[in-house]
This record gives C-alpha cells, sequence and structure tokens, in this order.
C-alpha cells in the first residue's frame, strides 16, 4: 500500500512591492511585500493603520532576470509558499519566514497608475520558459 503525504503550505497575499533587490552575486531576488493591516486603539478608540512587511525570495535565474524591476512600486497577488532560514542572534536560534512565488499577478503598476491587464500574469511555477 502506497501513501502519499500531503503538502499544507499554500500562501495567497496581495500587497505592494517597494523595491526587488539581488545579491551581489545575482544568484537571490529578494524584495518585501507590505500588507495593510489595521487594529482598534482602545485608549484613544481609533482605528490605526500599518503595514507588515513579508520578505520574498527568488532563486531561479530566468526568472530573476525576468521580474528584476518589472514589479517595483506594483501592487501584486503572490500564490506560493512558505519557507524558513535559521540563523543565531545573540547566541540563539531563529528561524525566519520567507514566502517563495509560484505566481505574479501585477493588479497595478503605481509607477504609472494604471491597473494593469490580466496578460501580466508572471507565472514563476515549473520549468516552463513562458513564465
Amino acid at each position: 500500500k502506497m501513501t502519499m503525504k500531503i503538502q499544507l503550505n499554500k500562501v495567497t497575499v496581495v500587497g505592494y512591492v517597494s523595491q526587488t533587490f539581488k545579491n551581489e552575486s545575482g544568484t537571490v531576488l529578494s524584495f518585501s511585500l507590505g500588507i495593510d493591516d489595521s487594529y482598534k486603539d482602545r485608549q484613544r478608540n481609533e482605528w490605526v493603520n500599518r503595514t507588515n512587511w513579508i520578505p520574498c525570495r527568488i532563486f531561479d535565474q530566468k526568472r530573476i532576470e525576468k521580474l528584476y524591476g518589472k514589479i517595483n512600486k506594483c501592487i501584486v497577488l503572490i500564490d506560493g509558499e512558505l519557507k524558513s532560514s535559521k540563523r543565531e542572534v545573540d547566541g540563539k536560534e531563529r528561524y525566519e519566514p520567507y514566502l517563495i512565488p509560484n505566481r505574479i499577478q501585477i493588479i497595478e503598476d503605481r509607477k504609472t497608475d494604471e491597473d494593469v491587464s490580466e496578460t501580466d500574469n508572471i507565472s514563476l511555477a515549473g520549468i516552463d520558459d513562458n513564465y
């Protein structure tokens, strides 16, 4: 009897990309996705808006070249999965989560303040060159 492990790691988020960065060797594209949030400040009895930043990373060279600079200042929808990296901070091991995008859809390009057509989906899944 074969058993198949089900992977429960799918994330869909909509947010604002401020700027994309490549590492020195150009093998990793990093950006943060700004996600709006609000909460009620009970002392002042008013709503407070805040932005949470989700780190995102892309490791494939073709995808890096396709996206670098293109998604800056865009509102995007991302389908992807969460990963984490381990590092030591003050002598303690810490795990920092980040998002690996599988598909990015540009919703609005704030460089031009225009809504973007459906053709601006950027699929990052698989090995297809047409992402």
